[in-house]
């Protein structure tokens, strides 16, 4: 049973990313890891102009510009 176990990290972007009007906004994610990535999904969705997306991991920041957003390490 581990399709619930995504709906927590979903559950806290969503959450956070619609905490705020992001419509037309840049939009800087700090962490790369579940939740960071589907809060890319989420801003992109709602509208973000630009997405930029952080982490201490080289590895994971670019996992992250996977989704499209840029990324900074």
């Amino acid at each position: 049973m581990r399709s619930p176990s995504i709906l927590d990290p979903l559950g806290n972007a969503t959450h956070t990313a619609l905490s705020f009007n992001l419509v037309g906004e840049d939009v800087l994610i700090s962490g790369a890891g579940p939740i960071g990535t589907m809060a890319v999904a989420i801003a992109r969705h709602v509208g973000a102009r630009h997405i930029v997306i952080t982490d201490v991991k080289p590895v994971s920041a670019g996992a992250g510009a996977q989704t499209g957003c840029l990324a900074g390490d």
